[in-house]
């Protein structure tokens, strides 16, 4: 079961009248539930002051930080690990922009 970002940010917003810290430990890996995650976002952003935290995937690292070795499959791993990374990287951009902040521990 996937969350409902829009219905979740709705709610908090309708219950929270005045300014709070509202701190959101998520995933956001997976690139269609951070888009809807970024999207509902700016439901919050404007009156909250919103950090997000998630958990860091193991391997999940810049294609040129460690030497591939090997066979094709360990260097596609690491292809798609580097994909997973730069996106993570845009989603933290993206929400820096919003004066959101955005770790990954």
């Amino acid at each position: 079961m996937s969350p409902d970002y829009p219905e979740a940010f709705a709610f908090i917003r309708n219950r929270l009248r005045k300014r709070s810290l509202v701190i959101f430990l998520t995933s956001l890996g997976d690139p269609v539930l951070s888009e809807s995650f970024m999207e509902s976002m700016n439901l919050l952003c404007r009156k909250h002051l919103v950090m997000v935290f998630m958990n860091k995937p193991r391997d999940i690292v810049p294609v040129f930080s460690s030497r591939i070795d090997g066979d094709d499959a360990r260097c596609t791993d690491h292809m798609s690990a580097h994909m997973i990374w730069s996106n993570l990287r845009e989603i933290e951009k993206s929400l820096r922009r919003k004066g959101i902040m955005f770790t990954a521990v």
